[in-house]
């Protein structure tokens, strides 16, 4: 197994994490994103996938939280508009 697999192996929970901790930013309380962080590192999920060696999977749980942020943002929900309301 090569380093960058290892790598990503060993990033992709905590990468995710952060992910959810900048959905919640600004909607939520800092303790309730930490909470959000701690429990998507502890996914069944990911953690099984680590075991598996499931490099594909786990770049997709790292990513979702970031993929869903944008989807947010590009259909101007009303917590996530990084614009006011009268403009487009």
């Amino acid at each position: 197994m090569g380093i960058l697999v290892r790598l990503m192996l060993i990033f992709a929970i905590p990468v995710g994490a952060i992910g959810v901790s900048r959905l919640l930013k600004g909607r939520v309380s800092n303790r309730a994103r930490l909470i959000g962080a701690l429990a998507y590192m502890a996914l069944p999920l990911g953690l099984d996938m680590i075991s598996q060696g499931r490099v594909d999977v786990l770049l997709v749980v790292a990513g979702l939280p970031f993929i869903v942020r944008r989807l947010f943002e590009l259909m101007n929900v009303p917590g996530f508009r990084t614009q006011p309301y009268g403009e487009r």
